[in-house]
């Protein structure tokens, strides 16, 4: 069993943060949950990313800022079609007072996409350079580490 990663992690309470206070004043019942899908999705796709790109075994900021921006743009249609399953399961009624639609049909498929792809020009400004200074801060960790000790071997 994998184990999560901190950048996992905080990748996930960040996601989870920043949804909740973009939503918390909006109007209509299906947004309230909102944080709880955004959050999942960016956990699972930088656990998913971080360990694929072997980003733990050879560390750098430009490759954990690669990382984070994967996961950021993975996280969008993913959360989406997590709310969408949500509320369809749970009767959530739209911001419009509509039925939920089910995540399952083409309507559903379609506002995945349409739904993320305003959100990446709404809020993308903010998420894509934070996704990529956190997946760089956690990606430079252990690099420097690594060259200061090789330094030191070298000199003695």
């Amino acid at each position: 069993m994998m184990r999560p990663r901190p950048v996992a992690i905080v990748f996930g309470l960040v996601a989870a943060a920043t949804a909740y206070i973009i939503t918390v004043n909006a109007i209509g019942e299906g947004w309230k949950y909102l944080f709880i899908p955004s959050g999942v999705a960016a956990f699972g796709w930088m656990q998913l990313c971080w360990d694929k790109l072997k980003c733990a075994e050879r560390r750098s900021f430009w490759k954990g800022g690669i990382c984070g921006v994967m996961a950021v743009l993975l996280s969008y249609p993913t959360m989406w079609w997590l709310a969408i399953l949500g509320n369809w399961l749970f009767g959530v009624k739209s911001s419009l007072g509509d039925e939920a639609v089910s995540p399952f049909s083409m309507a559903g498929i379609q506002a995945v996409w349409i739904f993320s792809l305003v959100g990446v020009v709404l809020t993308g400004a903010l998420t894509l350079p934070v996704g990529f200074f956190l997946g760089g801060f956690f990606g430079r960790g252990r690099a420097n580490a690594q060259l200061d000790l090789a330094n030191t071997q070298v000199h003695r």
